[in-house]
């Protein structure tokens, strides 16, 4: 049942609503979770069973001191005592920033501009080693920003250097090939050789796993073409052989079509002096703390709240223990408390920050999760283990090219973990970085974050971010993740909705007049495609994108039929209705839209998301839902481009996770993180067209999900839909999907890991393995033990053959 809420205030609704409803105190505890403070006040402590921070302030120095994970005895300690830092930053460390940049020369290459550094006269002198950068980054979106630019560098004695002399491109000892992150001294080495078949030359292009990768082949780097995408430059270096004087010349040429940005830059490695200045952080004295007793969901947490200062900032800090989890959230606020407006000088801002130990550093192994972008990479776990010298960023946009999320694992020996993720829909980013014989910087930032003017009394909120530990491997961090989520963030999930299958109409088409086009929507789709939902045994009447006020359905002008009548007719039939109503909407249009229709599921789609757009949707979609608690949400965005969020999955009933052509992938490594039945698709379900038939190959990974169907279906297709909704049905019978279920991840021999899914209901008595495919060769599957969940030794059973079956019991 949903529970309604209201807030003011963007830290009450940053934090998830959370609500006070006692006193503040020096100490409190609420189960096993716990605050308390010292007794002068200047160092306090938070934390679970299974999880603890702890803050002090020495001098004008506020730090995190401690994180523990206390899930091993004795508890495991990341924090490194000597490097401690705050755990937010106003302006971001870059410990990746090896070089100095300065830039030399830029144009804007749009349309059919003559750009050509030869035409402007640039020259520069250099010493040897000198190293000189041409970048090449989007103007707007990255798609079509394929450029060839052949550069040349000329001494003017006979000697000089092209780029096309390097058709191999070898990383040196004259060219080089980098990502460079724009505006900043990152770069990477590009770590990847393939063929661009499009222009047939070799080129630099960052491998799957190493975090650079955009969807297609972006960014890239050739001897003669360069490729940008939204997160990274493509930057083409260098390196001089001699000093001297050289001319630069070379003009930029569309392949793709897209405009860009070029630029040349004097690139100057930084000293080890100057990279560790660039690391120093706020000096922020704390004031005041206090711990109390709070709601999220209806449910008690504990939270600790600091009051801090610098300059003439003030910072609210909160962090939030849930019991029985292993899971905080911190959120962090600034309000200009003087007189007089406040320039908040923002650069990138940091909403969590951790110096953990630089010992036994290298024992870790990053891991990241590519997001919904509706390619054939998305749901793709990556990971790259953590080296003397090692500084990765995940760039990410909404949920679209990265989820917000990463995670430090120790593969061998205690096989201990802890994980990051951000709560936001703008531009991030996610680090880490280490130095030989350093800690590890472990950090979230928002990237899109710039400096702004606060009013006297103004305040203004970072993202929230939540942090937490493991133990073993990710399956005990996806069931932790899961009781959190089913107890603490599951206040909008509406019973009538949840674990209910949608089926979608037909697209009707244009038509010859506006009656025929919305006669056409509710006689036949509505009223007659109905029996084909009631006889499969799906819930959900899906209207999609085919609905307008006049006979072309794209138009997507937010009228058209009454679907008044369409409810009418849906409860006879056990159903409900799903609409969709693209765009971020004025809250009063979908309040009229209840007023006409009824409750019903909103749809979203065409969102887009920036720093501004952020906050403005979480309270529309909070209003939304609390001032019609009988109404659904429902995420879309081209796919779940901004979906793969706490909170945003919070909002919704169910998440659509892909458009065409979909992933293989589908939501294997994402439900390490994500509760399967608020999730559905499996496009690749799916062969053929309009002639769309349902494969019995890869059927079964319905089950993975919430099971869905649409648009066209024959009479052979609506007997194999019944068979998968009944099976459905069983497993939410058996309490091996819906809420309190889980998804764990049997290791496999002789195929793709990612083609096996085992759920187990809540108490581990009922299991069933879900082959997402035919298996071609005969295989092992290692079903999870009963007792691989809650801290256990992770251990396997065997189960040999092609077509095998789980017990039950396990």
């Amino acid at each position: 049942m949903k529970t309604s809420l209201s807030t003011t205030g963007g830290l009450a609704l940053g934090l998830g609503l959370l609500m006070a409803f006692q006193t503040a105190k020096a100490e409190i505890q609420v189960g096993d979770a716990y605050a308390r403070g010292s007794a002068d006040g200047q160092n306090w402590v938070i934390g679970t069973k299974s999880i603890e921070m702890t803050f002090a302030c020495q001098g004008d120095r506020f730090r995190l001191t401690s994180y523990r994970n206390k899930l091993y005895d004795p508890p495991i300690e990341y924090v490194d005592a000597k490097a401690a830092a705050a755990p937010f930053l106003l302006e971001s460390a870059h410990f990746g920033e090896q070089f100095k940049v300065e830039r030399l020369w830029s144009k804007p290459f749009v349309g059919n501009a003559v750009v050509d550094p030869g035409l402007d006269h640039v020259q520069v002198t250099v010493r040897q080693g000198d190293m000189i950068g041409f970048s090449v980054g989007p103007h707007g979106a990255f798609e079509g920003d394929q450029v060839r630019w052949i550069t040349t560098l000329d001494y003017g004695d006979g000697e000089s250097y092209s780029s096309s002399q390097d058709p191999e491109v070898h990383q040196g000892p004259i060219w080089y090939y980098y990502v460079q992150s724009p505006g900043t001294g990152f770069l990477e080495l590009i770590d990847s050789v393939e063929k661009a078949s499009n222009v047939g030359e070799n080129i630099r292009i960052p491998s799957e796993q190493s975090g650079f990768r955009a969807p297609g082949n972006t960014p890239h780097v050739g001897p003669t073409v360069m490729h940008p995408s939204n997160d990274y430059d493509a930057l083409r270096v260098w390196k001089a052989p001699k000093a001297g004087t050289v001319t630069i010349r070379g003009r930029v040429e569309h392949v793709g079509g897209g405009d860009v940005d070029v630029a040349i830059y004097r690139i100057t490695e930084k000293s080890r002096e100057e990279r560790a200045a660039g690391q120093a952080t706020e000096p922020w004295t704390l004031q005041s703390a206090s711990a109390r007793e709070v709601t999220s969901g209806g449910r008690p947490a504990v939270q600790l709240d600091m009051n801090l200062t610098h300059e003439a900032l003030r910072a609210h800090l909160s962090v939030t223990a849930f019991p029985g989890t292993a899971v905080m959230r911190q959120s962090v606020e600034f309000e200009n408390t003087g007189e007089s407006p406040l320039d908040l000088k923002l650069k990138e801002p940091m909403p969590a920050y951790a110096i953990l130990g630089g010992e036994n550093a290298t024992d870790y192994t990053s891991y990241w999760i590519i997001g919904g972008n509706s390619q054939p990479v998305q749901g793709k776990m990556e990971s790259a283990p953590i080296t003397a010298t090692y500084h990765h960023s995940l760039n990410g946009s909404a949920t679209w090219n990265y989820v917000p999320w990463m995670a430090l694992h120790r593969v061998d020996g205690a096989k201990d973990g802890l994980f990051i993720a951000l709560e936001y829909l703008g531009n991030w980013r996610l680090s880490v970085d280490h130095e030989p014989d350093g800690p590890v910087a472990f950090s979230a930032s928002a990237a899109d974050l710039r400096t702004r003017t606060l009013k006297p009394g103004e305040r203004f909120a970072l993202p929230l971010a939540t942090l937490g530990v493991f133990r073993e491997n990710f399956d005990n961090m996806a069931e932790d993740l899961y009781n959190w989520q089913y107890e603490y963030l599951w206040d909008y999930t509406h019973d009538d909705y949840y674990t209910r299958m949608p089926f979608t109409v037909a697209w009707y088409g244009d038509s010859d007049n506006l009656q025929q086009q919305w006669a056409g929507h509710l006689a036949d789709l509505d009223f007659h495609w109905a029996d084909y939902f009631r006889t499969v045994g799906m819930e959900l009447l899906w209207e999609d994108a085919g609905w307008s006020a006049t006979q072309h359905w794209w138009d997507a002008n937010l009228e058209g039929p009454d679907f008044g009548r369409t409810q009418r007719f849906l409860p006879k039939n056990d159903m409900k209705l799903i609409v969709w109503i693209p765009g971020h909407q004025d809250p009063g249009l979908l309040d009229n839209k209840v007023g006409a229709w009824g409750d019903f599921q909103r749809r979203t789609d065409g969102m887009g998301f920036n720093a501004q757009i952020d906050p403005i949707f979480r309270r529309n979609t909070i209003r939304f839902l609390t001032d019609h608690p009988r109404c659904s949400f429902h995420t879309c965005s081209g796919g779940s481009s901004y979906a793969h969020t706490f909170d945003v999955q919070r909002y919704a009933d169910v998440n659509y996770d892909s458009d065409g052509p979909g992933s293989d992938f589908t939501n294997y490594y994402w439900s390490y993180l994500e509760t399967p039945d608020k999730w559905f698709d499996n496009l690749n379900c799916w062969q053929g067209a309009k002639g769309v038939v349902y494969n019995p190959e890869t059927g079964r990974r319905y089950l993975t999900q919430v099971p869905k169907w649409g648009l066209y279906i024959s009479e052979p297709d609506i007997e194999s839909m019944r068979l998968i909704a009944d099976l459905y049905h069983y497993l939410l019978q058996e309490g091996v999907a819906g809420r309190w279920s889980y998804i764990s991840h049997p290791v496999i021999k002789g195929d793709k890991e990612h083609y096996y899914c085992q759920r187990l209901n809540y108490d581990r008595t009922k299991s069933i393995i879900i082959f997402k495919h035919l298996a071609k060769n005969p295989l092992t599957i290692y079903r999870c033990a009963r007792y691989l969940f809650r801290g256990g030794t992770a251990r396997g059973r065997a189960v040999a053959g092609r077509w095998c079956r789980v017990r039950r019991g396990g």
